[in-house]
């Protein structure tokens, strides 16, 4: 569901993925965070079946919502030295 692992043998999806009530859903950048979470951004508003405006994260036991999304499509996600996420 628009986002996937290898895991050194094969493909797996990441927690249900990201989907979208009203389309086709998108990612379009993907980040990890200092402790290892994935920050996915795009153009969606569901992940791992949770409510989830354009920007989520996964921590390795689901996915939860950043904050309360963003209004508009997310193309890029960067992190920086300090580990500050920046979104765009």
């Amino acid at each position: 569901n628009n986002i996937a692992r290898w895991d050194g043998l094969g493909w797996g999806t990441v927690g249900g993925g990201v989907t979208s009530t009203s389309g086709t859903a998108v990612v379009y950048s993907i980040a990890t965070t200092q402790n290892g979470e994935i920050i996915a951004t795009g153009d969606f508003d569901r992940a791992g079946g949770n409510p989830a405006l354009r920007l989520a994260r996964w921590n390795s036991n689901g996915w939860t919502p950043i904050g309360g999304g963003a209004n508009a499509t997310v193309l890029r996600v960067s992190r920086t030295d300090k580990g500050n996420l920046l979104f765009g």
